[in-house]
Parts: structure tokens; C-alpha cells; sequence
């Protein structure tokens, strides 16, 4: 099978998409100096990653070709995920007393966070345990492990597991009430048993249709790629996809009013400004030119270990006060700066060299198929 062109412009855009997410966390920690708009940006930065997951798997990946291919792939796409996440395992052990106690005193969450699992309980607590971002991994080892179902047979079949998964999860959030009112949504609970939060956010399968429009969306592409006018399409997807969510609020406000109107109409133009982006960029013309450099193509590349290492920094900064009198803009860009450091560290010294030794243990593997490690 011929390998697909690279786009590298999706490799670039994901470190804004970390960066997005690291602003959500630096709000969190720093909430009296930091800009209000920064609180939503982590959960939208979320779903597009999830979107953009589902593209680049379905344009990696558009066949598998039998037993052998299908379990290439889900020991690839474990091992993308996972040496990055025992590093940030090793780390929160070693820097927080919270993390040993909890490895120790139960080590269930430990095993669930070693295998990836950690968010299918839907717990709140389990899901965040160790290091809070972490959760959304548990979703993409989720997605992965489904993926091959969803490119096996076309579409009605995509669309009825991606349907299935939704009625279940909003038949479970119903069970416990969550559609009575705005104060039954949104109660705390209990962070270790599941919530209406935890079932709509932290539990996979309530996610996966963000992940199957990245499927859809990477099919979309294909047409509009084979257009002659593919180089104009691009900058006004992108315009229109800044336009949107710039105009967010007052595109949800023409609808009818209520508080889950507002909250699913917000959180789907969302997902809509993501898709159109993300399909904006597969495309040829000007703004994927311009993101095709290679200081940006390598930001790109450690972004995974942006997204899993910066709420480390800001917890161990937090725990001894460091930079606490400086100016919030300041602070901000010295923590993606160290967060980015370490992150090009661990890019180079461990997710390159890890994913060079599978492709070797594949290519000594008998009866070695076409089936391509994609990273």
C-alpha cells in the first residue's frame, strides 16, 4: 500500500492545540491574574484533538488488511501513548507525595493508569489521578482499539457503533437524573463514583463521536483535495472556521435559550470550528504553507509531551510558590518554555528511540505484512 503524503500542517497546529490547553491549567492555578478567556480554550483544544485523531488515523490507516495488520496497529498505537505516559507516571511518583500514597494505598488506579484504562470507569478521580490531563489518553487508547470496527465495513456500520456509544451514554447520565435541571448537571458528586460531568467529559464512549467525525472529515477531505480550486478553498475555511469562533456565543444565542441549549450548542459549534479547521488544513494553499516550517513541524512533534508534562510544572511550581510575583504573561510563557524544554528531552530521548525500536521488533517479526507503523 502507498503511503499517503505527509500534512504537515496538522503536525504544527497540534502544539496550539497543547498550548490551548496549557492555558486551561495555567487559569486554573493562577486564576486572579490570569485572562478569563483562557478558562473554555482546554476542553475545545480537547475535542479537536480528538477530531484530529480520528483524521489522521483514517488517513494513515484507510484499510487494514487482516488479523495481522489490525493487531500492528493496536500495538503501535498503545506504545505511542504509553512510554510518555509511564515517564509522567515516573514523575508525578518521584515529585508529589499525593502520587506515592496513592500507588501504594491503591494501587488500582496505578494498574488502570499503566494499561490505560484509567477513564472508562467514568470516575472523575480515576481518571485524573496521577496527572490530571492524562484522562483524554485513556480516551484515544479507547478510540484505537474501535477504530478498526469503524473503518472495517463503511459507513452505516461507523455510524451505528459511533450512535450506539452516544444512546448509552446519555441512557446512563439519564439513569442518574442528569436532564432534570442545570443544579442536577452540573452537581459535584462524588469524585469516585461517576457523574453527569464524568459520563458527558471522562467517559470514552461518550466522546467517540468527536473521534469518528475526524473519520468522516479525513473522507471529505479526499473530494476537496482532487478540486482545482483546493488552494482557494483552504483560506476561507480557515476564515470561516476563526469566524466562528470568534462569533461562538452569538451563533448559539439565535437558537432558543436554556442551559443545555446553551452548554451542547456551544460545545458543537465548537466541534464544529475544529472540523472545518482541521479539514482547512489537510488541504493545499497559503496557511498550510505557511505552517509547513520546520521550527513549527517540531514544535508539533513534542506536543504530546506539552500536553502531558506542563500540569506537572504547574503543580510542582505551585507546591513551592515559584513565580508566583511574576506578571501573569511572563509567567505563562516561561511555563511553556520549560514545559517545551522537557518535552523536546523527552521527544528525543524517549518517544523517538521507542518508537524506532517497535518498528524494528515488527520488521523481525515472521511473515512482516505491508501494514505500516504511522506515528
Amino acid at each position: 500500500m502507498a503511503r499517503n503524503a505527509p500534512l504537515p500542517a496538522l503536525t504544527s497546529i497540534r502544539f496550539v492545540f497543547a498550548i490551548m490547553v496549557v492555558a486551561t491549567h495555567f487559569a486554573g492555578y493562577h486564576p486572579t491574574i490570569a485572562a478569563p478567556w483562557m478558562g473554555p480554550l482546554g476542553n475545545i483544544a480537547v475535542s479537536w484533538f480528538f477530531i484530529l485523531s480520528g483524521f489522521i488515523l483514517a488517513y494513515n490507516f484507510p484499510k487494514l488488511s487482516g488479523g495481522s495488520d489490525v493487531l500492528k496497529f493496536v500495538i503501535s498505537r498503545f506504545w505511542r501513548l504509553f512510554p510518555v505516559q509511564a515517564v509522567t507516571l515516573l514523575a508525578s511518583y518521584a515529585l508529589f507525595d499525593s502520587s506515592r500514597h496513592l500507588a501504594q494505598m491503591a494501587p488500582s488506579y496505578l494498574a488502570a493508569s499503566l494499561t490505560l484504562t484509567h477513564a472508562w470507569s467514568a470516575s472523575t478521580f480515576a481518571a485524573q489521578a496521577f496527572n490530571v490531563p492524562a484522562w483524554s489518553i485513556s480516551h484515544e487508547w479507547f478510540f484505537y482499539l474501535i477504530f478498526p470496527l469503524l473503518i472495517a465495513r463503511g459507513w452505516v456500520p461507523a455510524l451505528a457503533i459511533t450512535a450506539i456509544s452516544s444512546v448509552i451514554a446519555m441512557g446512563w447520565a439519564t439513569s442518574i437524573g442528569c436532564w432534570n435541571s442545570q443544579a442536577a448537571f452540573q452537581a459535584a458528586g462524588d469524585s469516585y463514583a461517576p457523574t453527569c460531568h464524568s459520563i458527558a467529559f471522562y467517559w470514552p464512549p461518550a466522546r467517540l463521536w468527536e473521534f469518528a467525525l475526524g473519520i468522516a472529515i479525513c473522507a471529505a477531505a479526499a473530494r476537496f483535495r482532487r478540486l482545482p480550486t483546493a488552494r482557494l478553498i483552504q483560506p476561507a475555511l480557515v476564515v470561516l472556521a476563526v469566524a466562528a469562533f470568534y462569533y461562538q456565543q452569538e451563533i448559539v444565542a439565535v437558537g432558543p435559550s436554556g442551559f443545555f441549549v446553551r452548554f451542547f450548542g456551544l460545545w458543537v459549534v465548537n466541534v464544529g470550528v475544529g472540523c472545518t479547521l482541521i479539514l482547512a488544513l489537510s488541504l493545499p494553499g497559503p496557511v498550510a504553507d505557511a505552517l509547513n516550517f520546520r521550527p513549527l513541524l517540531f514544535a508539533g512533534e513534542i506536543s504530546f509531551s506539552v500536553y502531558m508534562t506542563h500540569m506537572l510544572i504547574l503543580r510542582y511550581a505551585d507546591m513551592h510558590h515559584l513565580g508566583s510575583e511574576l506578571p501573569a504573561p511572563v509567567l505563562f510563557i516561561i511555563v511553556c518554555a520549560v514545559s517545551s524544554a522537557v518535552s523536546a528531552g523527552i521527544f528525543l530521548l524517549i518517544e523517538q528511540p521507542s518508537r524506532l525500536w517497535l518498528k524494528a521488533m515488527f520488521a523481525r517479526m515472521p511473515g512482516r505484512s505491508e501494514a505500516r507503523l504511522q506515528t
